[in-house]
């Protein structure tokens, strides 16, 4: 196994976790936002992005970046931003 897929299937782990969104008791919104987090996650090792360049290239701050991979981070359009913009 690659490093990089190593590294996604480690994070992918962690989102399945109690304590990743722990705040969120519905289970159908907390896998939506946990989809859409390792997407981005993905996207940014598969460009071998540092959380800077990553939280530059998307518009949000470097904490919201770590509070998103962290799983404390429960906007919604933050998340989106994170994961949904398209990197070229």
């Amino acid at each position: 196994m690659k490093n990089i897929d190593k590294q996604i299937d480690i994070f992918s782990r962690k989102l399945l976790r109690d304590t990743f969104l722990k705040k969120i008791s519905k289970e159908s919104i907390r896998n939506e936002l946990c989809a859409s987090i390792l997407e981005g996650y993905t996207q940014r090792k598969k460009y071998k992005l540092t959380q800077n360049e990553f939280s530059k290239l998307k518009e949000v701050s470097i904490a919201t970046v770590k509070r998103i991979e962290n799983g404390t981070c429960y906007d919604a359009k933050l998340i989106s931003k994170y994961s949904n913009t398209i990197i070229k």
